[in-house]
């Protein structure tokens, strides 16, 4: 009966933002992929990376797919806006940012307001919303770990459901426009020596 299925469900993880190989911790996830890939080839699991290219990197991502022979698995595709990004958003099941540093990376908030639960590491400056609120999964910025917590969401889906869950209305109830706007103000406001 199962003959051809995949013995797991599918999952779809998604990293949407600008191409900065070491930045972003790409070359992290890239190679964190390569480490579960049995495991993921066997999830029927992709990684799509949306993004614009940065100094070559999306020929770099290509040549690390390809040597690693993850077609199957790893997607490099171009930078999307508006509806396509919508999309592509709506269409995962979580989103993934592995970066070495950030400042507060907007594409996690976004990924949440999608009710995306996001995988991080501690350079997004998300780890600690990210594991309090149980809005995700925290690696370390290593591939191993990475890796380690990739294959731990195929293996317990009903924490993506959780999750997506908590992250919807995390953000919902922590970053409301309103809120967003007023703290921008404030620091502006701080900025210039108004306050």
């Amino acid at each position: 009966k199962n003959i051809g299925k995949p013995r797991f469900f599918v999952c779809s993880f998604v990293f949407i933002g600008r191409k900065d190989i070491y930045h972003k911790g790409i070359d992290l996830l890239m190679e964190a992929c390569r480490i579960a890939l049995p495991r993921m080839t066997e999830a029927n699991a992709t990684v799509r990376l949306y993004g614009p290219d940065k100094n070559g990197s999306t020929g770099k991502i290509s040549a690390i797919i390809s040597r690693n022979k993850m077609e199957g698995v790893v997607r490099n595709l171009g930078g999307i806006l508006g509806g396509e990004k919508e999309d592509a958003l709506r269409s995962s099941d979580v989103f993934v940012l592995t970066s070495r540093f950030e400042g507060q990376p907007l594409s996690v908030l976004e990924a949440w307001a999608y009710g995306l639960p996001a995988l991080v590491t501690p350079g997004t400056g998300m780890a600690r919303e990210t594991g309090e609120n149980a809005c995700g999964w925290v690696a370390d910025p290593d591939p191993q770990s990475i890796a380690e917590r990739m294959c731990h969401i195929l293996d317990n889906r009903k924490e993506i459901k959780d999750f997506s869950k908590n992250a919807f209305d995390y953000v919902k109830k922590t970053y409301p426009w309103e809120q967003v706007s007023k703290k921008a103000v404030e620091a502006y406001e701080k900025l210039v020596g108004i306050s």
